[in-house]
């Protein structure tokens, strides 16, 4: 079940399930009928891994898309910086080449998970002088790495789930470079499209969840001489958000139809 829910869509050959889209469809409703609506795996499953299938190399496939695929690996995303938040364009972290190597140089923000991640996909400002868009590249950075250094970010609610990543003159290997060099900028934005089918697939499947609970406790609660859901103003309301739900199903499969 841990490969299925994970990667459903990715090729049997890296260890995925090996479904088409509309397989994966079925599998994500008939698991949020049971409440798991929640993907395995977090950023690797619902953003590195896309990525890298779509844009990487045979060996860095290989590499990383198997032990994603068995949860064996945790991956957190380094775009956010202090002065570079929605804007990804103007983000300054540099990458600069050394013979077979780039030195990174940087920090990253509010990345989440970045305390247990083994591994971080960057974006990184590898050619100053092109313009903002054209000037970034997608590399991936072994948090192990020397001159990596995490720093936890206390939320408002007194929780720890984001962080500050430190880039402080990191070698890493330039095979680890995803893609071609300036194009991280265009792959991060159809990363994106992946990101928000995957939260808007999570949020059917949570309301049609909770909806289906909710109609099961009216119906089975009684008050004045017969279940709540007889009640007219519940009835109809309950049939509202049902249709709601029924509404953003069918923008989510037209989504899926255009990815």
């Amino acid at each position: 079940m841990l490969s299925l829910q994970a990667d459903q869509r990715w090729p049997a050959a890296y260890g995925g399930g090996g479904l088409d889209r509309h397989q994966v469809r079925v599998l994500q409703e008939e698991m949020g009928r049971i409440g798991a609506w929640n993907p395995i795996g977090g950023m690797g499953v619902m953003m590195f891994g896309p990525t890298l299938l779509e844009y990487g190399s045979e060996a860095q496939k290989r590499e990383h898309i198997p032990a994603i695929a068995k949860g064996q690996v945790r991956w957190c995303q380094g775009y956010s910086e202090p002065g570079a938040g929605s804007d990804l364009a103007s983000l300054q972290t540099r990458a600069v080449g050394d013979g077979d190597d780039y030195i990174i140089n940087g920090q990253k923000i509010w990345t989440s998970y970045a305390n247990y991640a083994d591994w971080i996909f960057c974006l990184v400002r590898t050619d100053p002088a092109a313009k903002p868009q054209s000037g970034i590249s997608f590399l991936l950075i072994d948090m192990k790495s020397p001159g990596v250094t995490v720093r936890p970010i206390i939320t408002i609610d007194g929780s720890h789930e984001v962080n500050d990543v430190f880039l402080e003159n990191v070698r890493v290997p330039a095979e680890n470079l995803i893609g071609e060099e300036g194009q991280g900028f265009t792959y991060q934005m159809i990363q994106f499209q992946e990101e928000r089918l995957w939260g808007a697939a999570a949020c059917l499947k949570a309301h049609e969840f909770i909806i289906n609970a909710t109609i099961d406790y009216t119906r089975n609660r009684k008050a004045f001489g017969g279940s709540i859901l007889d009640n007219q103003v519940v009835h109809f309301k309950l049939a509202e958000m049902q249709t709601e739900v029924e509404l953003l199903r069918s923008l989510i499969y037209r989504a899926a139809e255009a990815l």
